[in-house]
């Protein structure tokens, strides 16, 4: 896939297909995810493991917003985000997540707002 292609250490990987048309940049979704640090431990989340955003619009890691173009409602997916994709050199102390980690996370698309 050309993402996998451009971005070294990126990875995705549809659990479940979905249904309807892929998301797309601009659209606002709503998501259930599950992550972690590659090889290790899940990630604690603040305000659980939903969320709702503009994809595109920076509101969340990189990875998530090359990542989930194209996922269908009802449809999951695994991601491997590489540092540069995801909180890079600053980690998220708060959350115990360090500096340079690689993250998995798996996400399922509950609507297309």
């Amino acid at each position: 896939m050309e993402l996998v292609d451009k971005y070294p250490g990126f990875l995705l990987e549809d659990l479940r297909e979905g249904n309807g048309r892929g998301a797309s940049q601009g659209d606002r979704l709503s998501v259930r995810y599950t992550g972690w640090l590659e090889g290790q431990r899940a990630i604690e989340f603040p305000g659980g493991n939903e969320s709702t955003f503009v994809l595109g619009n920076r509101h969340v890691i990189e990875g998530w917003d090359l990542g989930l173009v194209g996922l269908k409602v009802g449809g999951l997916r695994r991601l491997v985000v590489p540092p540069n994709l995801g909180y890079r050199s600053r980690g998220v102390p708060e959350l115990n997540i360090p500096k340079n980690a690689t993250l998995v996370f798996e996400i399922e698309l509950l609507k297309i707002c």
